[in-house]
């Protein structure tokens, strides 16, 4: 991350910030403001503001990190630096106006992406990775299925599948 950018990360995206160390202060100390929505947060306000409705499901739509710029970058900046040293009740409605204009944001860039496997797949490296400790040794379909957590034909069909 540098210097002035805005990401947007959804929900089960893992991610780690690494800072230019270039753009620290005198004592290596980086400044920067993070705005965290939950889900059930997110939930909560398009049932108590149902216009927002549209503008909430966007955002939980997205599978992907966004890094926001251009004139979205502009506005959203304005309004996150106007939040500084508000309230808390005097920053709702500007959260509010947040979540619209990041939803509308126009210039994104994706940054990131949720990499999970899904369980197909984590089966299959289950399964790779044990052939690769066995390789040297006769695997039967019992002892492979069962590891594989599977029973014997569903474990046949899969591999049936896999070679299409």
């Amino acid at each position: 991350m540098t210097q002035g950018e805005i990401i947007l990360i959804p929900p089960n995206i893992a991610h780690v910030w690494e800072f230019d160390p270039t753009h620290t202060d005198h004592d290596g100390n980086i400044a920067n403001i993070t705005v965290f929505f939950d889900t059930a947060t997110l939930d909560s306000l398009a049932l108590i503001i149902p216009e927002y409705g549209a503008v909430i499901n966007k955002l939980k739509s997205l599978s992907e990190a966004i890094k926001i710029s251009g004139e979205s970058y502009c506005n959203v900046n304005e309004l996150l630096m106007s939040m500084r040293g508000m309230t808390p009740e005097a920053r709702v409605p500007k959260m509010i106006e947040l979540l619209g204009t990041i939803a509308g944001a126009g210039n994104c860039v994706s940054v990131g992406r949720n990499n999970a496997l899904s369980i197909a797949e984590l089966r299959l490296e289950k399964v790779r990775t044990f052939c690769n400790c066995n390789y040297a040794r006769e695997i039967s379909l019992d002892e492979i299925s069962a590891y594989a957590e599977m029973n014997k034909s569903a474990f046949a069909l899969s591999c049936v599948g896999m070679r299409k």
